[in-house]
């Protein structure tokens, strides 16, 4: 089944971060169950992430419903390197492991260190808020972040995400066709 875009970003500004987990809530425009994320590298400079997630918010800061699932790129690959100038790199389509609709907002996770500073682009459609969080592991893979740290809360800001698109969730079952036996009579 093709996958329908479902939110969307226009870059306006710049930023460069290290050693942080940044969390975004992406208010969507439809809905699914399967996903694929995009990411656009800013001037200036490559932007290396050693983990990125997606997982659905539970409507309490930036925490989600389950374990967030890790996004993946190049069949399987952990984090991504986009190295050149408005560069996009694409995940591989996940499996969140439960349908979500356009009433739900999607967290999208990025994790990088002190050695991979990012610089990265920003959105300010109001579609999205983002929010910082310290941590020397990584966050990408933990439901509950609780309240961002640094004291950040960037309202309408998206780091680099510009493209999210998914699959629908699978409809009801199709139902089986009915069969009969229909009783034959010989004549003669």
């Amino acid at each position: 089944m093709p996958l329908t875009t479902i939110y969307t970003s226009s870059q306006v500004g710049t930023n460069t971060d290290t050693t942080i987990s940044y969390r975004q809530r992406c208010v969507l425009t439809g809905g699914g169950q399967r996903a694929q994320v995009s990411f656009t590298c800013v001037a200036g400079g490559s932007w290396i992430a050693d983990h990125a997630s997606v997982g659905i918010l539970t409507g309490t800061n930036w925490d989600t419903t389950a374990t967030p699932v890790e996004l993946t790129f190049s069949s399987g690959g952990h984090g991504f390197n986009v190295a050149a100038t408005g560069q996009t790199i694409v995940s591989d389509e996940i499996d969140l492991g439960t349908p979500f609709t356009s009433s739900n907002k999607l967290v999208v996770i990025i994790d990088w260190n002190a050695s991979n500073g990012a610089s990265w682009l920003f959105g300010t459609a109001a579609n999205c808020d983002a929010g910082y969080f310290t941590t020397a592991s990584g966050g990408y893979n933990i439901a509950s972040a609780g309240a961002p740290g640094l004291g950040s809360n960037l309202s309408k800001a998206d780091a680099g995400l510009v493209l999210i698109q998914a699959e629908p969730a699978a409809g009801a079952p199709i139902a089986k066709p009915i069969r009969r036996v229909i009783p034959v009579r010989r004549i003669g």
